[in-house]
């Protein structure tokens, strides 16, 4: 659809269940940490070096082919600074799964994570919608994947411009249900990395970032996403991007393939820096309403 820069936002409640789906619960709020296991390639980050060319060179090495998970539980009163607190602590072989184990039981806190055409036993799960899932009638975590540095030049300059960058307040012209719900904001790990060749350089407004809530009921989760699909599309329209492999993808204001995934890892660990490179302490999370 033809991207309209002056799309007006949608009244708030003109959903089913719209009312409701982003008041409080009192169950606790549970999502899953993925440990990769595999003795090569384990790592769920980035990874920033000098090539044998000496030029910077980034290698994005995540495998998740081996490994387990276990349960993360956030309390229902606190859950995004808990969850703040747990991401800050990812180690590089460590990602966040916003869905609940279905279909199988942690034991001693832990289940075996393989390759889907590897499971064998009632003891292994793989990352699938098979084996983690939202879950009606429980709290769950969702995560919004605000690619900006691949943004159509016309979003880029009404989100630079109207918005000074702040892609939650962009999100929120289309979905005003959004306004003064809790969020928890952070910046790329990508924006953390520096050379040290020179000064720490000033970080823009227009950064990719990743933002987290929690909804009341894990069963509204996908009457959510396709709202979220239909608003975007409508204002902002989608543009086609040609990756590296050559394949063509249509690209949104948000990805609508990692919102809403249960099984999809978040990778929020932070960036190895090898080399010249290194890790600036001024970028951290974000908790607003």
């Amino acid at each position: 659809m033809p991207f309209e820069h002056d799309a007006s936002p949608v009244e708030a409640g003109d959903t089913p269940r719209s009312r409701g789906w982003l008041r409080g619960s009192s169950d606790f709020v549970e999502c899953a940490l993925f440990s990769n296991l595999t003795p090569r390639g384990n790592l769920q980050c980035k990874e920033y070096r000098l090539g044998e060319d000496g030029k910077p060179e980034v290698r994005r090495n995540a495998s998740f082919r081996l490994g387990a998970a276990r349960p993360v539980l956030l309390s229902p009163t606190n859950a995004l600074p808990e969850l703040s607190q747990v991401l800050s602590l990812l180690g590089h072989n460590q990602s966040l799964i916003s869905g609940q184990l279905t279909n199988a039981s942690y034991v001693d806190g832990r289940i075996e994570v393989v390759p889907i055409g590897r499971l064998e036993n009632p003891s292994q799960v793989a990352l699938t919608r098979d084996f983690f899932t939202y879950q009606p009638g429980r709290p769950a975590v969702v995560g919004f994947d605000f690619d900006v540095s691949a943004f159509a030049p016309q979003i880029l300059g009404l989100l630079g411009g109207r918005y000074d960058g702040d892609v939650w307040a962009f999100l929120q012209h289309v979905v005003p249900e959004l306004r003064g719900v809790g969020v928890l904001r952070r910046p790329s790990s990508s924006v953390r990395v520096y050379d040290t060749r020179g000064e720490p350089p000033t970080i823009s407004p227009l950064h990719n970032e990743h933002c987290f809530i929690v909804v009341k009921d894990g069963s509204m989760v996908s009457e959510f996403k396709e709202m979220l699909g239909a608003r975007i599309t409508n204002a902002f329209g989608s543009w086609a991007q040609t990756m590296s492999s050559g394949l063509s993808v249509t690209k949104h204001v948000v990805d609508l393939g990692a919102c809403g995934v249960p099984y999809r890892p978040w990778f929020e660990a932070p960036p190895v820096a090898l080399d010249c490179f290194a890790l600036r302490e001024d970028v951290g999370d974000t908790l607003a309403a």
